[in-house]
């Protein structure tokens, strides 16, 4: 099977997943086999659950929950694929950006997120359980709520 994957001898799990993915094993299992049948130049890979299944000794059913879960947090996008009406194993594109990292600006309203534990070099610490504060420029107001994922 010819692939054109990463060379070298680091996998590049993106530091955003990580509190995702703290007490499911299984899911950062899912990650790392999927990070080594990526494309380095487009992100991309194509792989079938059940081959998956077999490398890490689990059910198709566990790592179909798992890639459930990647997609949900942003780290996969899925593509589904038909070849005459019959499907084909799914495309994947890996998303090394953190999808919740967002900054809007606007007259009215600065939306800026706070770092776990300081991975943008911005913010230190960072495990207060803020995840997004929101400041108006007529009234400032602090922390909305936290995103109980993160907790």
């Amino acid at each position: 099977m010819s692939r054109n994957t990463l060379s070298g001898p680091f996998l590049p799990l993106p530091r955003w997943v990580l509190p995702y993915l703290v007490k499911d094993e299984v899911s950062l299992a899912v990650a790392l086999y999927l990070l080594q049948y990526m494309d380095a130049k487009t992100q991309r890979l194509t792989t079938s659950y059940q081959h998956i299944a077999e490398q890490m000794q689990r059910s198709r059913r566990s790592v179909i929950r798992s890639v459930n879960k990647l997609e949900e947090i942003g780290l996969l996008e899925r593509t589904h694929r038909n070849k005459g009406g019959r499907s084909m194993t799914n495309q994947y594109y890996i998303n090394f950006n953190n999808p919740e990292t967002v900054t809007h600006q606007s007259p009215l309203e600065t939306v800026t997120r706070v770092s776990l534990r300081g991975d943008t070099g911005v913010t230190t610490g960072g495990d207060t359980g803020v995840t997004q504060t929101r400041e108006n420029k007529k009234n400032k107001k602090g922390p909305t709520k936290v995103d109980r994922r993160l907790l």
